[in-house]
């Protein structure tokens, strides 16, 4: 018992003890419960801190993984949560609650070590969490820290950009002070020199005064040599006195023959120049070539003991696109006077990009937007590089497309540099990318860019600031050549040889034109302006003309001694063997007034061809020239070319209108000259006027009556005004009729048939290449100074107003954005007409059916040629185009009762085209000429009255169904010409009538004879190997036409028809250029 009463109380006690645990346990339950939760509160706070820290970062797998993490440990604190439990607290004081507030009590220190487990887990996530934490603060700081140092390095380049502008500046400004320095050193020079010339001055005088006091005494003593002749006698003259006297003489003759005596005159250094040439063995795969040097001429007479330097030169050049790097090794190995050696040892490595690289793509972009006034490829470029640029745009940044002002052109300008700095600045492209061939942005430039397009002188202004702005960012890189030898300023030239704002840029920095230019593409004449225009650039190319012929090479370097020298070799002509110039071209061409005048002393004849053309933009050369006309021959005249062929493209509006003057004043002195010397031998001549028209005959009967005219004083052409250029303007005109030339109409030209001519008028209006963009203006000019339509051309009823009508037709369609229909209006109510028998006329061709005429030429070739800028789409829209042009012209007249004749011929002709029936009328197209015309050709059809009669039988179905369809619309306009225009009747009504009649004409023909046909075996027209769908797919061409028509906007019809504008001037410029 006692054993049994111990295990009971030892029980108890454990008991006693477990229970002591357990209550206490139950009572820090709620503490660490607390504490738990209060940890979970915090890990939360610390998962959306990372949360939101994480999602900032650029997308990456890394970026990924954190925020699986993030998200799985949400889920775990959840669940944790949930484990707990919510913790909430009840007031309520049942036995019922206490017991459950009890039981949970009781069991919770039987989750301690679940709750244990859990806080230990939540402190190690809460750990590695701290940890990613700080990993992805401390990234975010390695970011910034690059971009940072990106920026460093760019302000570093930049810093080294100016500071080599710094250093070149500098190093000008040296240069520049050491100039000065020399000038005020020669100034002192020649003030001492000043000083001493006037001490000499004081000695010379000095001794001439007593030469003055020994006047006198020479005086007395020729008065006592006269009174010594008078005492002379007779007596002295006796032979035997003369005698000894005649021998004195022999002695003293003698004498002075040996004091005469020429000695020996030393010998002269010669003037021979160095001369150098290049033999290539290999150009690939590497470069091999031989150089030999020559100091003297072979004729001089120290060749044969001379010693050449020769160069052997090796080449070697590596290039890879992906590394985006060349190099070029080179070396050269020179011999002279015995001894081998290496002279040159080249290693060079420079970065090269692609023709698309980001900055040569912007240059191409502006070159562009130079080209057609649209900035459209530029801003999709912005686009493309610059994506934050779309929202400035869409909120007023730039417009998508500019007026053709300077204020748009000065924007998009800035726009381009605004880029390109920003190409440089974000490391996309560098200054000094280069192509494969070695070209740099500057060379691309030069290259790309095209005077055609530079149609105003604002575009060239902008072409100056952008290529400065060029020059700035590459600095001295500029004076590098090319793989071809090319530097800059060699395709420069090309485009710039009239304008040389920008050239001046060039040379300024010292960017000069090399022989290269020449000797590579043979553009002497180029060089040779540039050189005049720059007078001592020559001496600056003295190293590089050396290839050159001497005689060239004389002119170029302008030195008078060797051309003196040249002279007195007896040279009487010579022509540049490898680009056939004469010395005179060549001197022209440079501007060396005294070169030409010492070849004129030393009797060298003038040769060449068109001197003048070559100084027309010259003054002092231009004045030279025509200032020794009167002193040249008939063949030398020939050779300096006419007067009158270069005026005219010297008008007021270049940069030298003295140049214009001087050949305006040239042709006036050679008319008065002419006209006073018809007067003195008995011929009359109007007073009124210049000499012009009459000149020719006039010529002829002076020398017919056995007078010598001079050659100067014959002109070139028929008149002043017949000269077939494009270049007329109204300045142009309006200076020669100021200055007395005042023959203009055809009354002036045939009153003699030997000489006879039409009118400046109607001689224009047949050149083939007349500048048709001044013909609404310099038509009127013509027509308010006595000009006359009704003029007729020779041995023909066709007047001048028919080919001004076959102009109109044939340039308001093929030309529309050159010139406006409406212009011509005041013109189309002219009814003279010139007799011929077609039904495309009433009673003949008048101006009307002449534009109606000159059209269908035009209209098949923009209805085949896919090359053309403006694609029709269909047969409709091309006769809606052709009828809208056509109609424009007589639509302002048309509604004036006098002029409802214009109605009828309109209808007609569209009808006769439409129907296709045949010409029988005159054919203007038979006198246009592209040299000089060919009076006794007739525009007359070759056809004879069988054949005319033949021909209207053959077409008599068409020609009675355009009479019905004549009346019936002339009737139709009668009653609807209130209610529309006449331009929108041709187009809806009667087009759209006279394809139904057609489509019917067709069936008809088609189900009544298309089977036999098919039978025999002969296809009479394309729509019959067709299926019977095809004409219904023409309808519903035209109905999708007209629906589209009317969708769009006013915005799409401008952008359609700038653009339709931009490649007409585009095709125009290529076929005058042909």
């Amino acid at each position: 018992m006692a054993d049994a009463a111990i295990g009971s109380v030892s029980l108890a006690i454990q008991l006693c003890k477990g229970l002591v645990w357990y209550i206490d346990g139950t009572r820090g339950a709620k503490d660490r419960a607390s504490q738990i939760a209060e940890d979970l509160v915090n890990l939360a706070h610390s998962l959306e801190i990372l949360d939101s820290v994480v999602k900032k970062r650029p997308e990456s797998p890394s970026r990924d993984a954190i925020l699986a993490g993030i998200v799985g440990c949400a889920g775990l604190l959840r669940k944790i949560e949930k484990k707990l439990g919510s913790g909430q607290s009840t007031d309520e004081t049942s036995l019922r609650n206490r017991m459950r507030v009890f039981r949970q009590l009781l069991v919770s220190p039987f989750k301690q070590d679940d709750i244990t487990f859990f806080k230990d887990l939540l402190e190690s996530m809460k750990g590695s969490l701290q940890l990613i934490l700080s990993a992805l603060q401390l990234e975010a700081m390695n970011d910034t820290n690059r971009q940072v140092a990106r920026l460093h390095q760019s302000n570093n380049s930049s810093h080294d950009v100016l500071k080599e502008q710094i250093r070149y500046s500098q190093h000008e400004t040296l240069r520049h002070i050491s100039y000065q320095t020399s000038l005020i050193q020669s100034s002192m020079e020649i003030s001492q020199s000043v000083v001493e010339m006037q001490a000499g001055v004081e000695g010379v005088k000095t001794h001439l005064q007593p030469l003055a006091s020994d006047i006198a005494t020479v005086a007395i003593r020729l008065s006592q040599l006269e009174a010594k002749f008078s005492d002379i006698s007779f007596d002295k003259f006796k032979p035997s006195t003369i005698n000894e006297e005649m021998s004195g003489f022999n002695d003293i003759a003698q004498d002075l023959k040996r004091i005469k005596k020429k000695k020996r005159p030393p010998q002269k250094r010669c003037m021979c120049q160095n001369h150098t040439r290049t033999t290539p063995y290999l150009r690939w795969p590497f470069q091999f070539e031989s150089t030999k040097t020559t100091m003297h001429n072979p004729s001089c007479r120290y060749s044969s003991i001379e010693q050449a330097v020769s160069n052997l030169q090796m080449r070697f050049v590596i290039c890879s696109i992906l590394l985006g790097q060349k190099v070029h090794i080179g070396f050269a190995l020179s011999h002279a006077a015995g001894r081998i050696a290496m002279s040159k040892v080249v290693l060079e490595c420079n970065r090269i990009v692609s023709d698309d690289s980001p900055a040569f793509e912007l240059i191409w972009a502006y070159i562009h937007l130079v080209a057609y006034k649209t900035p459209n490829r530029l801003i999709h470029m912005g686009e493309t590089q610059f994506p934050d640029r779309v929202s400035n745009r869409r909120t007023g940044g730039f417009p998508q497309r500019f007026d053709l002002n300077y204020e748009g052109m000065d924007q998009m300008c800035e726009v381009a540099l605004h880029y390109l700095t920003r190409l440089f600045d974000s490391g996309k492209a560098s200054p000094y990318d280069r192509l494969r061939n070695g070209q740099t942005l500057l060379h691309y430039f030069c290259k790309k860019i095209d005077c055609r397009y530079n149609r105003t002188i604002h575009s060239n202004f902008t072409n100056d600031v952008f290529v400065t702005r060029l020059l700035d960012y590459i600095g001295m890189h500029g004076l590098e050549k090319d793989e071809y030898g090319n530097t800059c300023m060699d395709y420069l030239i090309e485009i710039e040889s009239k304008d040389n704002r920008m050239i001046e840029q060039f040379m300024e920095r010292g960017i000069f034109p090399t022989w290269n230019l020449v000797s590579t593409r043979g553009d002497l004449y180029e060089f040779l302006h540039i050189c005049g225009q720059f007078e001592g650039l020559t001496f600056l190319l003295e190293e590089e003309i050396i290839n050159c012929s001497y005689e060239l090479k004389v002119l170029l370097l302008r030195s008078e001694e060797m051309l003196h020298d040249l002279g007195m070799k007896g040279i009487t002509s010579w022509e540049e063997r490898e680009f056939q110039y004469s010395f005179y071209e060549v001197a022209t061409s440079l501007g060396w007034r005294r070169g030409c005048e010492i070849l004129l002393e030393h009797g060298i004849p003038v040769t060449g061809g068109k001197i003048l053309e070559i100084a027309r933009f010259d003054n002092i050369m231009l004045d030279f020239w025509l200032s020794i006309r009167s002193s040249l021959t008939h063949g030398e005249l020939t050779c300096l070319g006419g007067i009158e062929d270069i005026v005219v493209s010297m008008t007021e509006e270049s940069d030298q209108p003295e140049c214009f003057n001087l050949g305006l004043s040239a042709l006036v002195q050679q008319a008065e000259e002419l006209q006073i010397l018809a007067t003195k031998h008995g011929i009359n001549v109007s007073s009124d006027r210049i000499l012009n028209a009459q000149a020719h005959a006039i010529i002829y009967d002076l020398e017919k009556q056995g007078v010598h005219i001079r050659p100067w004083l014959k002109p070139t052409r028929r008149s002043v005004y017949h000269v077939p250029s494009w270049l007329w303007t109204i300045k142009v005109l309006d200076a020669f009729f100021e200055s007395g030339f005042r023959d203009l109409v055809a009354s002036d030209f045939n009153d003699r048939q030997r000489f006879f001519a039409v009118s400046p008028l109607l001689y224009m209006l047949t050149h083939r290449f007349w500048e048709v963009r001044g013909l609404d203006r310099l038509v009127p000019w013509f027509l308010s100074h006595g000009a006359d339509l009704s003029e007729n051309w020779p041995n023909s009823k066709v007047t001048l107003a028919h080919v001004l009508g076959h102009r109109i037709g044939e340039k308001v369609f093929y030309f529309p954005g050159l010139l406006r229909a409406e212009s011509f209006s005041s013109y189309v109510t002219n009814q003279q007409d010139d007799g011929c028998h077609c039904h495309c006329s009433n009673s003949g061709c008048t101006l009307i059916t002449s534009i109606y005429k000159s059209v269908p030429g035009i209209y098949k070739f923009r209805k085949w040629c896919p090359s053309h800028p403006i694609q029709l789409r269909n047969d409709a829209h091309c006769w809606r185009t052709w009828a809208n042009k056509m109609t424009a012209v007589v639509q302002p007249v048309v509604q004036v009762p006098e002029n409802i004749w214009l109605v009828g011929e309109v209808i007609r002709l569209v009808l006769f085209h439409k129907l296709e029936i045949r010409h029988t009328c005159c054919d203007i197209e038979r006198i246009m000429w592209r040299t000089e015309p060919d009076y006794s050709i007739r525009p007359n059809i070759s056809y004879e009255e069988k054949e005319i009669e033949s021909i209207h039988e053959e077409d008599a179905f068409l020609i009675n169904l355009l009479e019905e369809l004549m009346e019936k619309f002339e009737q139709w306009w009668d009653e609807r010409k209130i209610s529309r225009s006449f331009t929108e009747f041709i187009a809806e009504d009667v087009l759209s009538e006279i394809d139904r009649v057609l489509k019917n004409i067709k069936e008809e023909d088609h189900n009544e004879f298309h089977e036999g046909r098919r039978k025999m075996g002969v296809m009479m027209d394309e729509y019959e190997t067709s299926s019977s769908n095809d004409t219904r797919v023409v309808e519903l061409e035209e109905e999708s036409y007209s629906d589209d028509s009317e969708n769009v906007s006013e915005e799409d019809v401008d952008n359609e028809s700038s653009n339709d504008l931009e490649k007409e001037e585009e095709v125009y410029y290529e076929i005058e250029e042909q």
